[in-house]
């Protein structure tokens, strides 16, 4: 038996600009309130020492350095390197690349309640609940996996709804 398309729409309540316009408003609130906690500490928080230094002697060598305490972090260390090399070492430049990614995990998180089909209100409202939620927040300016780890997994529940409301198998593989 052949697989039938599920019908996945968009909520059109009022469009898709206004629905990117508040997930653009969710976002710049989260990025508000994650700047109003002050997370320019220059010291290691938590477990993110051993990670920022990580990121530290990729940006130095070119070569990841597995320092024994952290575990291996792939991609997120080239981000954290990148950012050190852009803006100097400091404790806050690679934690501000983790909050770079929380501020797309935001739009993500919307953008994917809204293909759900979730009205405006309750998009925004759940974006807005689980990244402005006190546990989140804190990690969100860390140099830790969380907030890394949960962006990756919004990227590809948005990939997979965006392959299933593609029109043809060339689009909908793209999307995978």
């Amino acid at each position: 038996m052949p697989f039938k398309r599920i019908d996945i729409r968009m909520s059109t309540e009022t469009g898709f600009m206004s629905n990117r316009l508040e997930a653009l408003a969710c976002c710049l609130l989260f990025l508000v309130c994650a700047l109003l906690t002050t997370p320019f500490v220059e010291s290691g928080v938590g477990d993110d020492f051993g990670y920022i230094r990580s990121a530290q002697l990729l940006a130095q060598t070119g070569h990841i350095h597995y320092n024994g305490t952290t575990p291996m972090l792939g991609w997120q260390l080239y981000l954290g390197a990148a950012f050190i090399k852009l803006y100097g070492f400091s404790f806050t430049s690679p934690r501000m690349a983790i909050l770079l990614l929380s501020v797309v995990s935001t739009y993500l998180l919307h953008r994917v309640l809204v293909q759900f089909g979730l009205g405006r209100f309750y998009a925004a409202l759940g974006a807005l609940t689980v990244m402005l939620s006190p546990v989140w927040l804190v990690l969100t300016v860390t140099f830790m996996t969380d907030a890394a780890g949960l962006f990756c997994l919004l990227l590809c529940i948005y990939g997979c709804q965006k392959a299933v409301l593609a029109g043809d198998d060339r689009a909908e593989a793209s999307w995978l």
